[in-house]
């Protein structure tokens, strides 16, 4: 199975399950297909707990479809009510960011498909995760989710699970307070900052409001959850918010990327607001293929430094790639660092003696697969 979770920082409900969720007896089935005509033949479906490795829990539903014809074999699977599922979203925007190395993402009626390296296609409508796999062709896997009745999926709703707080005393973790924000649409928050009143903002993504498949979104809350005001910034294809911090000057600087505007299919993405969340400047930064944003620290001249990875061409390997920019968003330098294999950055700070230090994943070097890299640079980002 070729899935693949990137972490996502959101807002927790903190909530604990104290019941075995009560799925229905034939799980997904419903959803399944029909055969698409009397040349196929389809099993019957099974349901199951899903893989705990890729999905942390939840309901799987599988059904064999076999094409009499020429003998090919096409498994579909529908996976939800995982822990895990929401940090696949990650596969449906930067498939090779997410560990998912070949794969491409292509559009059905304007919903993202990933299409992997060994032919597996995967869907996700809503918090529910659809694999075709096995050995019949691209244009039969196609076909079958062009069968599937998505929009069924996307209104569908388990029965809901047996939840409590926890019940402890506010020095040990009780809810002090919990709020859920957002649309009929997929809405995840990726990351926050504390603000100087006490207060929070958020970072992530809509697609339920705003110009485009997905756009960038932040939600300022105060000290008690409850919202200030909210704001979208994109264009009509996808962009993200993925870091954020409070400004100096008690504004906002939030980077991320953008499809909807530069020169390749993601560009870099700082945006400086003021406290009010009003745009004061913005800069899309990147060459002809992605390049993400995902760190920022503002630095002790006032300027703001930002990590990211950056591939030359489309399935090329990432590489570290580090931004100094001045306090109006104007580049002052740029470095790269990586190997051979895919390296990228997850967070970057400053130390006192301005100096910067970034963090992130290796593939290139190290004594596994992939490594934790941690790389000190000068002022000037000399290593």
């Amino acid at each position: 199975m070729t899935v693949r979770s990137a972490i996502h920082v959101g807002l927790a409900a903190a909530l604990v399950s104290c019941a075995t969720p009560p799925y229905p007896a034939d799980g997904f089935a419903d959803f399944l297909p029909a055969p698409l005509d009397a040349n196929w033949e389809r099993s019957r479906p099974k349901s199951g707990r899903a893989d705990e490795l890729a999905f942390g829990g939840g309901l799987s539903t599988s059904a064999t479809y076999r094409d009499r014809q020429d003998g090919c074999r096409l498994k579909i699977t529908i996976t939800g009510d995982a822990p895990m599922m929401q940090g696949l979203s990650m596969n449906f925007s930067n498939p090779a960011a997410a560990g998912l190395t070949g794969a491409i993402v292509e559009y059905l009626d304007d919903e993202p498909l990933v299409i992997t390296a060994d032919g597996e296609i995967q869907t996700l409508t809503r918090n529910y995760l659809t694999q075709y796999t096995g050995s019949c062709d691209k244009a039969a896997k196609l076909a079958y989710v062009a069968a599937t009745d998505r929009s069924a999926l996307r209104d569908f709703q388990l029965a809901p699970t047996e939840r409590r707080a926890v019940q402890t005393d506010d020095t040990q973790g009780s809810v002090v307070w919990e709020r859920a924000y957002g649309g009929p649409a997929k809405d995840w928050a990726y990351a926050m900052t504390g603000t100087h009143d006490g207060g929070l903002c958020t970072a992530g993504r809509t697609a339920s409001k705003g110009a485009g498949l997905e756009d960038l979104w932040l939600v300022r809350l105060d000290g008690d959850g409850n919202r200030l005001w909210d704001r979208t910034f994109g264009g009509q294809a996808i962009d993200r918010g993925r870091a954020i911090i409070e400004s100096s000057d008690r504004g906002l600087v939030v980077a991320g990327a953008t499809e909807s505007s530069g020169a390749g299919e993601f560009d870099a993405w700082i945006l400086k607001l003021d406290a009010a969340g009003e745009l004061l400047w913005e800069r899309v930064l990147g060459g002809t293929a992605t390049d993400w944003a995902s760190a920022v620290v503002e630095t002790n001249d006032g300027g703001f430094a930002v990590g990211a990875y950056t591939q030359d061409t489309a399935g090329a390997p990432y590489d570290f790639w580090v931004i100094k920019l001045d306090r109006y968003g104007n580049t002052l330098w740029q470095r790269r660092y990586g190997g051979a294999r895919t390296d990228w950055v997850n967070a970057i700070a400053e130390t006192p003696d301005g100096a910067l230090v970034v963090v992130g994943h290796t593939e290139s070097k190290g004594a596994g697969k992939s490594d934790l890299w941690v790389l000190k640079l000068a002022a000037d980002g000399e290593p």
